[in-house]
């Protein structure tokens, strides 16, 4: 089965070895030139999305998503402002010929329409004039040429969306086809309020306490309670567990919101505890699993209560559905921003909240062995965002997968059960 993987360190060499046959070579940039395009993009406060085409565990290709266009690229295109691009799609030259090109279309565009960077009327994308395989299998899904053109490449276009002017302003708009139209900007004022309006019942002058890894989450909730509370009264906890490779992404995220933080490593607790375990129990691995992010909330809850603090959840409505979260770990919390928002969702609010790309679309790493959350759950986030918005999952083993982790899992967002005992309660129960 054909699926896509975000390109990271694990898997850029493999990437970067697939070649196109000799005769291709001038339709497509070589994959090492386009990750260093990728990297140049976001650095440049732009957005791009390299992944590997995989059949199972084989790489037979690549492609890359773009959004807008970066402060460098100065003589883009008029189509590139404020729409999504396939910037790249190859095929290795031992894999062609067996339709591996158009299922990877196929998925790309089916993360594209699932809006990860705000919403788009358009998908662009450009080839040379000669490469008519690369215009018949564009063409076939809708795309038509333009007439403008990118450098010596045509362009051509598909429709996303409806022409801007014609969606209302809320959130819960639709488009021509009666889906959801995700308004990104309300969203992000509606929770800003929300949280306000929380902390003046549950905790008026308190802080906000929020585990900072600098992943998407839990830096749109600090972004958020920054804009809902000012800067003074948000503290970021870094928390890394011995050496963690990219805490550099989360010292720079509480550099960008100015916010107050602390370092607590839960290195020598972790150890302290599995030291106890292992002589006398045979460790499991979802102990292993579990533990950090148990002792990770526990710290958050030391510090909150020093600075007279209240902890944000910084759980999303994609990863609170299929349960990936530890329960009393980093599904705990007192007051939580994004627990109805998809991943895409809360991406999209990122964005809106003026968050670098680097902290939006930073791939979140299990810590373990560094798979991504979608290598670990066997499909990507957009399928999820999809079928949890609009029902609708185009591979049945995929649906049954996650209707299996929703009915699994569903315990962890209730309250655990309480034995009902008759017994009359005369006190008064007031809020």
């Amino acid at each position: 089965m054909i699926r896509l993987e975000r390109v990271t360190g694990k898997n850029a060499y493999d990437i970067m070895e697939l070649k196109v046959r000799d005769d291709q070579r001038g339709f497509v940039a070589d994959n090492t030139l386009s990750l260093a395009e990728a990297y140049v993009a976001v650095t440049g406060g732009g957005y791009a999305f390299p992944f590997g085409i995989y059949d199972g565990e084989t790489p037979v290709g690549f492609l890359m998503i773009g959004y807008g266009r970066d402060e460098y690229w100065t003589d883009a295109p008029a189509i590139a402002k404020n729409n999504y691009s396939l910037w790249r799609l190859m095929i290795d030259r031992r894999y062609q010929g067996r339709g591996f090109g158009r299922e990877a279309l196929r998925l790309a565009l089916e993360l594209i329409k699932s809006m990860p960077c705000g919403t788009a009327e358009y998908c662009w994308l450009s080839y040379e004039p000669e490469n008519t395989a690369a215009r018949e299998l564009y063409r076939s899904f809708g795309f038509a040429e333009t007439g403008d053109t990118d450098g010596d490449e045509v362009i051509a276009a598909l429709r996303l969306s409806p022409a801007p002017g014609t969606q209302t302003e809320h959130d819960t708009s639709t488009n021509g086809d009666d889906k959801m139209v995700f308004n990104a900007e309300k969203t992000k004022n509606d929770v800003v309020e929300w949280i306000r309006g929380w902390f003046e019942q549950n905790g008026r002058g308190c802080n906000a306490v929020i585990g900072i890894s600098g992943g998407k989450d839990s830096s749109v909730t600090a972004a958020l309670c920054a804009e809902a509370l000012g800067r003074e009264r948000v503290v970021g906890v870094l928390m890394p567990n011995g050496e963690q490779f990219d805490i550099d992404v989360a010292k720079a995220l509480v550099a960008h919101l100015g916010i107050k933080h602390y370092i607590v490593n839960i290195r020598a607790a972790y150890e302290g505890i599995m030291s106890e375990l292992e002589p006398q129990l045979e460790v499991q691995r979802q102990t292993v699993v579990n533990l950090p992010p148990r002792l990770r909330m526990s710290a958050l809850y030391a510090v909150s209560q020093s600075l007279n603090g209240r902890v944000a959840n910084t759980c999303n409505l994609s990863e609170d559905w299929v349960g990936y979260s530890t329960r009393y770990g980093d599904s705990a919390g007192d007051f939580s921003p994004l627990a109805r928002l998809t991943v895409a969702e809360v991406k999209a609010v990122g964005r809106a909240l003026g968050l670098p790309a680097m902290f939006v679309d930073k791939p979140p790493i299990d810590g373990l062995c560094g798979k991504t959350d979608e290598d670990n759950l066997g499909f990507t986030y957009a399928v999820l965002d999809r079928y949890i918005r609009e029902g609708i999952c185009e591979d049945a083993e995929t649906k049954a997968k996650i209707d299996r982790m929703r009915r699994n899992s569903r315990f962890k967002l209730e309250l655990m059960p309480a034995f009902e005992y008759g017994g009359p309660i005369l006190a008064a129960d007031e809020r």
